[in-house]
């Protein structure tokens, strides 16, 4: 998986006590992996994007092919959308 694979929707800052920084991401991978696959590489690509220095995190499908990544600190979404930021 890749950045290419990925494309970001949207994000929000809730008021909640955790995780209240939501990231909508919708997978553009092509392939005919399974569900329980998709997952499985989506969890380490956005592991390797974060870091090990990162807070608590957790995603959510959402539809078909969007997924919410929920993030526990501002910084995490901040180093996380710069991933994304296109030129």
């Amino acid at each position: 998986m890749t950045l290419d694979d990925l494309n970001l929707v949207k994000y929000r800052t809730l008021d909640c006590q955790r995780f209240s920084h939501w990231v909508w991401l919708q997978d553009r991978s092509s392939g005919v992996d399974s569900n329980r696959l998709k997952k499985k590489k989506l969890r380490s690509f956005i592991a390797s994007i974060i870091g090990d220095l990162a807070g608590r995190w957790q995603y959510q499908a959402c539809d078909h092919s969007i997924y919410i990544i929920k993030l526990d600190k501002e910084s995490d979404l901040i180093i996380f959308l710069l991933k994304f930021k296109k030129h």
